[in-house]
């Protein structure tokens, strides 16, 4: 046990001195964010812990991390919540207006200390319901997008989600995994049977991308969008629990 708790004040310890950013793209001056689907309220984190153990090797002692036994983890990605040190990689995503577009109206210009102040606020939020905002991270620990849940009604059982996917990192399988990874939760989970989401009718990548995880078009707003100049559709896309676990089960079995 004492061994244990020393080697919990050790990890810390070199977390504390542990610097730069948590998105090495921020440090090459190359990120820029874009959004995949649905709404995303703005939120950013470093790596989130799901297991320690403690070890000895050659005498020293080594920290090692598992998150294989989370439902949070995925093959590719796993979803942890935000830590003050996030501000970066949404400060990043800010600057992308042609993303932006897809998530809805666009806005002035933030800065870095509203961005600080915002992350220090979102790491210590109380949760709302089941309305849960998350970031992804693949396994070399990278940030590479973020996802959250919105309009849940449980008595309905009903939900719905936004998701952004940084433009570096899209194609990779990110997007699938994480929105199978919160479906699963919410229907294996929280017993929810439905859920919608609403994607610009420009939005190709994530009408593609719903597609083929077996969305059903379920309807369409007319001229509900209104960028560059133009207007454009509103597009609705619902999957039940049924379709879900028809389609999608077996992959967590």
């Amino acid at each position: 046990m004492v061994l244990c708790l020393f080697c919990s004040f050790l990890f810390l310890l070199c977390k504390s001195r542990t610097t730069g950013p948590p998105f090495p793209a921020y440090q090459r001056g190359t990120g820029k964010g874009g959004l995949i689907a649905g709404r995303v309220p703005c939120s950013p984190a470093p790596r989130m812990v799901s297991s320690l153990a403690c070890s000895t090797r050659k005498g020293r002692l080594v920290m090692e991390l598992d998150t294989s036994a989370s439902i949070w983890q995925g093959k590719l990605v796993r979803l942890r919540s935000h830590e003050p040190g996030d501000w970066e990689n949404y400060w990043i995503w800010d600057q992308d207006s042609e993303s932006e577009r897809k998530d809805g109206p666009l806005s002035f210009p933030r800065s870095q200390e509203r961005m600080k102040h915002w992350t220090q606020e979102a790491a210590v939020r109380k949760q709302e319901g089941n309305n849960w905002n998350f970031l992804i991270e693949n396994n070399e620990g990278k940030v590479v997008g973020r996802i959250g849940s919105h309009d849940r009604d449980p008595r309905v059982g009903h939900f719905g989600y936004g998701l952004a996917i940084s433009k570096e990192h899209r194609r990779k399988g990110y997007a699938s995994e994480v929105i199978l990874l919160l479906l699963r939760y919410f229907f294996q989970e929280l017993r929810y049977q439905k859920v919608t989401i609403q994607v610009a009718s420009f939005n190709e990548d994530s009408i593609g991308l719903h597609e083929h995880l077996g969305f059903q078009l379920e309807g369409r707003i007319r001229r509900a969008i209104f960028t560059k100049g133009q207007y454009f559709d509103v597009l609705n896309y619902g999957l039940t629990v049924e379709e879900f676990e028809e389609k999608h089960a077996h992959k967590f079995s």
